[in-house]
């Protein structure tokens, strides 16, 4: 989702929203260069927003805005029985109303724990991270009964890389230079209008 479904790493937006934005930036991209673990990077940063009460998620969700053409990517793909999916690092709380505007066929994220109103710094459940995508991706095609060859995965950064190795077809969007050598294609136009010439073209 982060800075592919969306132009905005969600994390940071939701600190700022709390006054801690330089807190996190710099664990945020440490974390999509590989350079950090993306579990240890996630539970750091979500730390810092530990006692801000539960609106700073209304505060955060319209500065989210998705990527340009996108939308009418996913409603092609919908027109041809092409289901499309979300896979986030980011939080469940901001990722089902994206998921819901960009047409998406269903998601996977993190999420949030909250209590008394204001969240605690804490994560519930199993952590969303690179494997844990990649599994999400291969249950789903077993749902589906498709082939992973069937499968094309977009992503941006280093949390992306299991779930695009394994895959069909793979799409950097304005990769991290960590990607560089592990997609099939770039797509440095900053629009997902891309992604319709490439595979339908």
């Amino acid at each position: 989702m982060d800075a592919t479904t969306i132009g905005q790493e969600t994390i940071n937006e939701l600190a700022a929203s709390y006054k801690k934005s330089s807190e996190v930036k710099k664990i945020t991209e440490l974390a999509m260069q590989g350079k950090l673990d993306f579990e240890d990077a996630l539970r750091k940063r979500v730390k810092v927003l530990e006692n801000a009460p539960v609106s700073i998620i209304n505060l955060t969700q319209p500065r989210l805005i998705i990527e340009p053409d996108l939308i009418d990517f996913v409603q092609y793909c919908k027109d041809r029985g092409i289901p499309c999916f979300l896979i986030s690092g980011g939080f469940v709380e901001l990722a089902e109303e994206i998921a819901r505007k960009a047409g998406m066929a269903d998601f996977h994220a993190n999420q949030l724990q909250v209590k008394n109103e204001r969240l605690t710094g804490e994560l519930l459940g199993e952590i969303v991270d690179a494997e844990a995508k990649a599994i999400w991706m291969q249950k789903k095609c077993k749902d589906l009964n498709l082939s992973l060859k069937e499968v094309v995965a977009v992503g941006d950064g280093a949390n992306d890389i299991p779930m695009m190795l394994k895959a069909g077809l793979s799409v950097g969007y304005k990769p991290k230079e960590i990607l560089y050598n592990k997609v099939n294609a770039i797509n440095l136009s900053g629009s997902h209008r891309f992604l319709k010439d490439f595979l339908f073209a």
